[in-house]
């Protein structure tokens, strides 16, 4: 056998190599994206029976708990396409992940308010601080409560601009509908009306604004 038919067979071997590599890869993106789509629904599904029964505050943590699930499993199912890819195409995970956790060491004390984004993020919805939907005050900023991700607040101010809050710049929450709400409103009043008067006409206009369903 001649070198050109050396060359030729080769030629055709690194083809038909590349060729299987890169529809393991294509299955591998199909598969995740399917699985996602998967893992997506069964969440959301599994919660809208619960969601169902649910009303006010508790409506509003099994929301917020439904968008950190799907960011959670999000990140994992990307993780695992990656892995397998990297897998298929024949790099060695071993020194990679060697060198990533070196790396990691060496920038953990630049990324200290990183971990401090994600762990304000846990406890803000582990211990029930804030809700999506609660109108809240975080770091000077007011507004609702839009999403609460692994690293960030999201509030839509009252003027409509939108805020991304890292969690590690929130020191003090105000939440100002956590299990109720309370609207003080001053009304002015000539001096010449009756105080009774005046103290029955607004006690009967807030029973009537209390049980008015919007």
């Amino acid at each position: 056998m001649n070198l050109e038919q050396q060359l030729n067979d080769l030629n055709l071997h690194w083809q038909a190599a590349w060729m299987q590599t890169s529809i393991k890869v294509l299955l591998i993106l199909i598969g995740s994206w399917l699985l996602w789509f998967v893992l997506k629904f069964v969440i959301r599904r599994s919660t809208v029976h619960l969601m169902q029964k649910r009303e006010g505050e508790s409506a509003r943590r099994g929301q917020t708990l439904i968008d950190l699930s799907l960011n959670a499993t999000k990140v994992l199912v990307l993780a695992l396409a990656i892995t397998l890819i990297l897998g298929e195409l024949g790099i060695n995970l071993g020194p990679i992940l060697a060198a990533a956790g070196v790396l990691g060491v060496a920038i953990g004390f630049g990324a200290q308010s990183l971990v401090a984004d994600v762990l304000n993020g846990f406890f803000f919805i582990a211990e029930n601080q804030v809700r999506v939907g609660d109108i809240v005050v975080a770091a000077d900023k007011a507004g609702v409560v839009e999403s609460i991700g692994l690293r960030t607040l999201s509030l839509r101010s009252f003027d409509g601009v939108l805020h991304i809050i890292p969690h590690s710049s929130v020191t003090v929450v105000s939440n100002m509908t956590h299990q109720y709400s309370r609207a003080l409103v001053a009304v002015g009043v000539s001096y010449k009306e009756d105080p009774e008067q005046v103290a029955r006409v607004l006690q009967e206009v807030a029973e009537e604004m209390r049980n008015d369903p919007e």
